[in-house]
């Protein structure tokens, strides 16, 4: 199994975190490395991002459906289509000092591209650790930076 863990502190309160954390249509404009965001029937979410080894740009697409829990602080994607079909992601949020400590967390068996144990192993060596975690850290990066100063709350999905 793939798990990674990607931790970071926003200097504005959880509902506001908790906002930029859900309002993944608005990604693109906030984060360099997110290419588009579509919001489909129900709690369907297709995204697309990049990540870039220097001069090389590779692009990476996936479908997912995610539940927002704003008692919790929780969001949960579950990815059912795309190369990382089967990956669960959650992110959740809390209190810490006078921010908010965010962290991503995936887990994946891997998908019908990666059965057996080369492939898994593949999935545990490159996919999480050049793929999956490089761009959950860019993710939480650039979130964190627009999360400076921010005091509004969270309002629901698509805010």
């Amino acid at each position: 199994m793939m798990k990674t863990e990607n931790v970071a502190w926003f200097s504005c309160p959880p509902a506001a975190a908790f906002g930029l954390a859900c309002g993944v249509e608005r990604w693109p404009s906030l984060l360099p490395h997110y290419r588009w965001v579509r919001r489909h029937a129900g709690d369907l979410v297709e995204m697309a991002a990049r990540r870039d080894f220097g001069r090389f740009s590779w692009p990476v697409w996936w479908l997912s459906r995610m539940t927002i829990d704003p008692a919790a602080l929780v969001i949960h994607y579950t990815h059912v289509a795309g190369i990382t079909r089967g990956m669960e992601v959650w992110w959740r949020l809390e209190p810490s000092g006078n921010g908010t400590r965010v962290s991503i967390i995936h887990e994946w068996e891997g998908g019908p591209a990666f059965a057996g144990p080369a492939a898994r192993a593949v999935g545990r060596r490159i996919v999480g650790p050049l793929f999956v975690e490089a761009i959950a850290a860019q993710t939480l990066n650039h979130l964190a930076a627009h999360a400076k100063g921010r005091t509004q709350t969270w309002s629901g999905a698509g805010q």
